[in-house]
């Protein structure tokens, strides 16, 4: 029985090399843990998935950055209150 493109049925030559396979698993585990979502635009070649995949690698830094200024700012505006 197949589920998804990645699995083969015995005597099935495998559509995907494993270098292949590592690029697509890594490709939609950092879109589902990144929040970006899937959308109606998707990369179709694995060079598409390692482009997005380091966009998107640097869209959570560049938001992590934001938001640990944000909060040090908060913090010792906090602190001046006192």
């Amino acid at each position: 029985m197949k589920i998804n493109n990645l699995q083969t049925t015995p005597g099935e030559k495998d559509k995907y090399t494993n270098m292949q396979k590592l690029v697509i698993i890594c490709y939609y585990a950092i879109t589902t843990l990144s929040t970006v979502g899937y959308g109606d635009l998707f990369p179709i070649s694995n060079y598409e998935k390692i482009i997005g995949i380091i966009y998107m690698f640097g869209g959570v830094g560049f938001f992590s950055w934001i938001m640990g200024n944000f909060i040090e700012i908060i913090s010792n505006f906090s602190d001046n209150l006192r």
